[in-house]
């Protein structure tokens, strides 16, 4: 160690510059309550002092933790049950937004708000929740765009706009529910000349549409002529009127937040496509890509995550509350952080351990002892992971958790 050279010398930097002194104080609680609290005796904690002063108005109190006692629920009802708290925590902090005066004598916005989460599937589980309350957010996720609903959508338009004489391909289409053609208009379609021909005759624009300025207009072409705008703007409509009839003091509603994210694929499927029309000669070749490209995603033969281009976008620059993992989150920081699912962990079923020397191993007969060792080493990765994730916080820092 650097401690024991000749020369060696040790500093600790003991002052943090981002957070509050109750933040601080609350971190320095927790890690100074058991001896050894990092479970290595090479990394010690230290408690720190902290630079800035708590801006007025925010409660003394900085760590807030709630156990939840659901210790006879399945998994999935205590993600369901600390990802509600977590939720109506954030409310009930959204609430005060008016009286709550950050540094620079800022007011509180969403995007002052992080949840941190282990893995994407529990950042779905928040992000869900939240949705659920008309409350936007942001997930940094590893998710393919071909994943979506809107790509399996987006394949029975092109396949109706790429040969508009086929009434299979049309009807197929027209069944996705993105196209808002409801039943009464389907059975039109199969039983009125005059209805058939209109569609025919869209699809035939769309075809020539696609031909002259390529596949990225004509989707953008076929989301105005079908009517998708329009849809999905009578069911924000709708939307808002129901919440307002049920009392409902939330102005985002469920429908703007769909067509948001629906309309964020849509344009991100047709640059791709208007990309990889360059590489294709017609476009028959191109939607056979597609159709590959699709079918090797769903059969698992292509990767589940996405590349730069193919991750899914963020839907809006707006002002959202953000969800990431804690391992993105390292080197950030956030005026309120939540981490609503400290229960989780992933025990060790393999025994991989590092040995009296420090090196790396695995017991392949799985003792009792090294299985006890690989479950130690594992602790103290969480308990590592729970310092970055306490330490994001500037002024106040939300824990959930179960029995």
């Amino acid at each position: 160690t650097i401690s024991n050279h000749p020369k060696g010398q040790v500093f600790t930097m003991d002052t943090n510059w981002r957070s509050s002194p109750s933040m601080v104080s609350a971190v320095n609680a927790v890690f100074e309550f058991a001896p050894n609290a990092f479970m290595a005796e090479d990394i010690p904690f230290q408690a720190v002092k902290a630079a800035k002063n708590s801006p007025q108005g925010l409660p003394a109190q900085a760590l807030f933790i709630s156990q939840l006692e659901l210790s006879k629920s399945s998994k999935s009802d205590i993600e369901n049950a600390l990802a509600l708290q977590c939720v109506k925590q954030i409310k009930l902090l959204l609430s005060q937004s008016n009286t709550l005066k950050l540094d620079d004598d800022k007011t509180l916005q969403h995007s002052d708000i992080a949840i941190l989460v282990r893995s994407a599937k529990e950042g779905e589980i928040v992000k869900s929740a939240l949705a659920e309350q008309g409350l936007r957010a942001t997930l940094d996720s590893q998710a393919s765009i071909y994943s979506s609903d809107e790509a399996h959508a987006l394949y029975f338009l092109l396949a109706a706009a790429a040969d508009p004489k086929d009434e299979t391909a049309l009807r197929r289409c027209l069944a996705e529910s993105f196209f808002g053609v409801d039943d009464e208009q389907i059975l039109a379609f199969n039983e009125q000349a005059s209805v058939f021909a209109h569609y025919m005759h869209l699809f035939e624009l769309l075809h020539q549409k696609w031909l002259r300025s390529g596949v990225l207009a004509m989707i953008r072409e076929a989301l105005k002529i079908l009517g998708v705008f329009e849809f999905w703007h009578q069911g924000s409509a709708t939307s808002i009127e129901t919440d307002l009839s049920d009392d409902n003091d939330i102005t985002e509603n469920s429908a703007t937040r769909f067509w948001e994210r629906s309309l964020t694929n849509w344009n991100q499927l047709a640059e791709i496509l208007q990309k990889q029309s360059r590489n294709q000669k017609g476009h028959f070749a191109l939607l056979r890509w597609y159709h590959d490209t699709l079918s090797g995603v769903i059969s698992g033969q292509n990767a589940s995550k996405g590349d730069n281009e193919t991750k899914l976008r963020l839907e809006s620059d707006a002002e959202l509350i953000r969800i990431i993992t804690i391992h993105k989150s390292k080197g950030l920081e956030y005026p309120f952080v939540f981490i609503p699912f400290l229960f989780s962990c992933r025990g060790a079923s393999e025994a991989w351990f590092y040995n009296q020397h420090d090196q790396l191993s695995i017991d392949l007969t799985k003792a009792e002892s090294s299985l006890v060792a690989a479950e130690k080493d594992r602790l103290a990765e969480d308990i590592r992971l729970l310092y970055v994730a306490l330490t994001r916080a500037k002024y106040q820092c939300y824990v959930g958790t179960a029995a």
